[in-house]
């Protein structure tokens, strides 16, 4: 009788471990798809919010120091909002890229810069400000536009560039 005492815990012990449970899951950092559930709200540098008018929005370049970068948002048409970075180079040209990048947007934490470069607030690896939106998407800031247009002292972004990067939000 005593033998059979020992045996069952045993058995509740063995079948509580080989036995599958339900555990929660991780979304896949993966970005290029409609379905990817995002885990919270924007929670990085939000910066100022700017208008789209026109199909574009314009942004003075009189406030902009060379290699600093500023953080803007913008809503777009179905209510999304876009984080975004400007970056005047070391040339005098205006670059644009995401506040975000294909790997780490799951998390939304994007980026800040620390001297002359710019660090994924999520996995804390830096990107030098000489590849600010020209290297390809990797956990660099996705690009928008290298050399932004500029129309009477007015940066010039798109609907559509700003477009490309929804899906990162």
């Amino acid at each position: 009788m005593t033998k059979y005492l020992l045996i069952i815990p045993l058995l509740f012990i063995a079948a509580y471990i080989l036995v599958p449970r339900n555990k929660p899951t991780t979304p896949s950092p993966a970005i290029n798809n409609a379905d990817t559930v995002k885990i919270a709200e924007f929670l990085g540098e939000k910066g100022r919010q700017v208008k789209i008018e026109n199909e574009q929005l314009t942004i003075d370049t009189s406030d902009f120091e060379t290699n600093k970068v500023k953080f803007f948002n913008t809503t777009l048409a179905d209510g999304k909002i876009v984080y975004f970075l400007v970056l005047k180079d070391k040339a005098g040209n205006f670059r644009a890229a995401a506040n975000a990048n294909q790997q780490c947007a799951p998390y939304s934490k994007g980026y800040q810069q620390v001297g002359e470069e710019l660090e994924c607030l999520t996995c804390n690896k830096k990107y030098p400000l000489t590849d600010f939106a020209i290297a390809q998407p990797d956990c660099n800031p996705f690009p928008i536009n290298a050399k932004l247009p500029i129309i009477n002292d007015q940066i010039i972004i798109s609907l559509s560039e700003l477009a490309k990067i929804a899906n990162l939000f």
